[in-house]
């Protein structure tokens, strides 16, 4: 059986940027500025996206 994996700079930096936050873009950084890029914009959006979600998640528990 073959490993088919892949390493694609866009894959790395959504997986390290929604992950591990501040740590993965340095660390996706070192891999290539793309990922690194990528990272950055997925750490932002997760924070936007929690920021919008977060007010609502009381709401479950009452």
């Amino acid at each position: 059986m073959q490993n088919h994996s892949r390493k694609s700079d866009i894959g790395i930096g959504i997986g390290l940027g929604t992950s591990s936050q501040a740590i993965g873009g340095a660390k996706a950084l070192e891999h290539s500025k793309m990922s690194s890029s990528i990272g950055t914009v997925t750490m932002v959006l997760t924070a936007i996206i929690g920021s919008f979600i977060a007010p609502f998640i009381p709401l479950l528990f009452n």
